[in-house]
């Protein structure tokens, strides 16, 4: 071989070394530039939900819905795992100060948005700031979480929240979704923006009766979903859904099927399967304190001895839940296990509410109530057999069925009498002061009957400030026994989580807290062809 042959030769080899690496650069830019259009069924995934969430914006995000879809779309701080327990998610760590009030988070480096930018500690501090300014036309309903919360630093790869005062429920409350830093403005996301999450999905197009996510090609390296598209169906009609479920057009319903057609489901239905666990959630009759009568504490107490639950486990619930002494669930750290359980005891009621001075008139009624609920066949039903319990100790109710989002606003708004809904999702027993303190009335906190208590705020302000468990526990067992006391609530039962799904799905799981985490890990299984 001659010399010049032999650099004719190196330099072809330098050629394909180069025509190599362009190709492969080329497939790795057209690999994150976005997620091919699914052509196949099994590129897709569809499940159906009975209610829009109510804004695609984490700040504002309060509704279960609108909670569900932020886990999806984008990362927070720390995420909960299949049983509610405090887990990593774009943090990598955290530290306190001595003193408990500094709470130090280090970021995991190499986590994007959906656009390939790399998630800053400008961007979280962003976030937190934007949650404890007061200059907002439109404050956040999250933002009591973090009233505690004086200022926050950050250097490169950490951000520093430095408190007022010690918070043993801070970790746990910074869960809310990273906005890029930009959109931390006044300006409220919705649909029409391009917003980019640092979740697993991403928002493809969205609107009355259907959200499409596609895969975020961002996503962390390994943990890309296996499902590259969700289509997410708002079927309000659970008789359609169960319809869609069959022909096949959505493949996976969860908490949304009445409980009198599991039985059906089991039996009729063998494309079908059904899971089940129990969750973090607790459903409640709520009262308003500017009622006339609701004010008086003797008449909440009578109407919640008044209220047949195990009954309604039975016949309505299907024996998938358990009655509920309080917000938090019997297997929960800070459950207070003195409670007495809840009473079925309509006599006494009668006798309360004579002693109140609510005396029967001739048509054997004292009084007349409404109480508001959503269409949901299941909660109608509820409702209908809370009223006939009621009516039996002489208190009329009217039975206001109302469509989602005008039942929310009437709830919200203070314009409901009582009217019944669901907690879920909490971990921490802070949820009490977000629940019941007065500082959270609406739009601050979750407060919607206006309950308020002198002694009840003292002791769930203290109770936020103590970190020792066992003392934290000691101040919320007297917290639940002051709410048992006042009946602010009356709790109705802890209900179970429930997936219908086609029999081809595999890899789903279902969380306490109900959230659809898991469907990063959710993939069809292929179709058996019949020899």
């Amino acid at each position: 071989m001659t010399k010049n042959s032999g650099g004719a030769v190196k330099r072809s080899l330098k050629t394909v070394l180069l025509i190599c690496v362009a190709a492969l650069l080329a497939y790795w830019v057209y690999s994150r530039s976005g997620s091919p259009e699914p052509s196949t069924v099994s590129e897709q995934l569809s499940l159906a939900w009975s209610q829009a969430p109510r804004t695609l914006d984490p700040r504002y995000a309060i509704d279960a819905d609108s909670q569900y879809l932020e886990n999806l779309l984008h990362c927070s701080l720390i995420d909960f795992d299949e049983a509610g327990n405090v887990v990593p998610d774009l943090a990598s760590s955290w530290t306190w100060s001595e003193d408990n009030t500094s709470l130090t988070v280090f970021l995991k480096p190499d986590i994007r948005f959906s656009d390939g930018n790399y998630v800053t500690a400008e961007d979280v501090t962003a976030l937190y700031e934007f949650l404890i300014s007061k200059d907002h036309k439109t404050p956040s309903p999250r933002a009591g979480a973090f009233s505690g919360l004086q200022s926050i630093t950050h250097k490169q790869q950490s951000v520093t929240f430095h408190l007022k005062k010690p918070d043993a429920s801070f970790l746990s409350n910074l869960s809310v979704g990273i906005l890029p830093k930009q959109y931390n403005k006044e300006k409220v996301v919705t649909s029409e923006d391009q917003v980019h999450g640092c979740g697993p999905y991403q928002l493809s197009s969205s609107d009355f009766s259907l959200i499409q996510l596609d895969a975020n090609p961002w996503y962390r390296s390994g943990e890309l979903p296996q499902i590259p598209r969700l289509n997410i169906r708002i079927v309000r009609d659970e008789t359609t859904r169960l319809a869609k479920l069959r022909n096949g057009e959505v493949d996976l319903s969860q908490n949304n099927i009445s409980r009198d057609k599991i039985a059906a489901v089991e039996e009729h239905y063998p494309e079908l399967r059904i899971m089940r666990r129990s969750g973090l959630k607790t459903t409640y009759l709520a009262f308003n304190m500017n009622n006339q009568h609701l004010k008086n504490p003797a008449v909440r107490k009578a109407i919640s001895l008044a209220i047949n639950r195990n009954k309604i486990i039975h016949y309505i619930l299907r024996d998938m839940a358990i009655p509920a002494t309080t917000l938090l669930p019997p297997d929960h750290f800070y459950y207070n296990r003195q409670l007495e359980p809840p009473e079925y005891d309509p006599t006494r009621a009668e006798a309360l509410l004579e002693e109140a001075g609510f005396h029967k008139e001739a048509d054997g009624m004292r009084f007349n109530l409404s109480y508001k609920t959503s269409n949901d066949e299941t909660r109608v039903s509820i409702a209908r057999a809370i009223a006939s319990d009621l009516s039996s100790i002489g208190i009329r109710t009217h039975v206001q069925p109302l469509e989602w989002g005008r039942f929310k606003e009437d709830v919200d708004g203070g314009k409901a009498e009582m009217w019944s809904l669901i907690w879920t999702g909490f971990k921490d027993p802070d949820i009490y002061r977000y629940v019941f303190a007065s500082e959270s009335f609406p739009p601050h906190g979750g407060n919607r009957g206006r309950y308020s208590s002198e002694r009840l705020d003292k002791v769930l302000m203290t109770a936020r400030v103590t970190t020792d468990p066992d003392q934290r526990k000691a101040l919320y067992d007297q917290a639940q026994l002051l709410i048992a006391e006042a009946v602010p609530y009356a709790f109705l039962f802890h209900e179970e989580n429930y997936v219908i799904m086609k029999k081809n799905i595999g890899g789903f799981k279902i969380y306490a807290d109900g959230r659809f985490a898991s469907l990063i890990k959710t993939y069809r299984q292929p179709a058996i062809l019949p020899h």
